[in-house]
């Protein structure tokens, strides 16, 4: 046999297995993207620490943002519980690193 026709039944066969693995059940969930996850942590929220939030992430120096994002991470993978202002703290320093 070819190698070309080896090639052709190897893409083939890939196509097919794609097929029927979409058409599982554990591949038609739809996932929550991260950043809409975390816009839920700031709007849960009080209205007072939504405003220092951020106001605070606002007039942040790019420099300082790295080492607050470390801390910020250090202390939600050392924490037990929901902490939904750090988590809303991770969000708006990432998006401010990444803007």
């Amino acid at each position: 046999m070819p190698v070309y026709k080896i090639l052709k039944h190897y893409k083939d066969r890939q196509r097919e297995l794609e097929q029927q693995f979409l058409k599982m059940e554990c591949c038609q969930t739809n996932l929550t993207p991260c950043k809409e996850i975390f816009r839920k942590k700031l709007q849960n929220l009080p209205e007072d620490d939504k405003k220092r939030l951020c106001c605070g992430v606002a007039k942040l120096e790019l420099k300082y943002a790295y080492g607050i994002l470390l801390h910020t991470l250090t202390d939600l993978s050392n924490s037990d519980q929901a902490e939904d202002f750090k988590e809303a703290l991770l969000c708006l320093v990432c998006e401010k690193v990444l803007s």
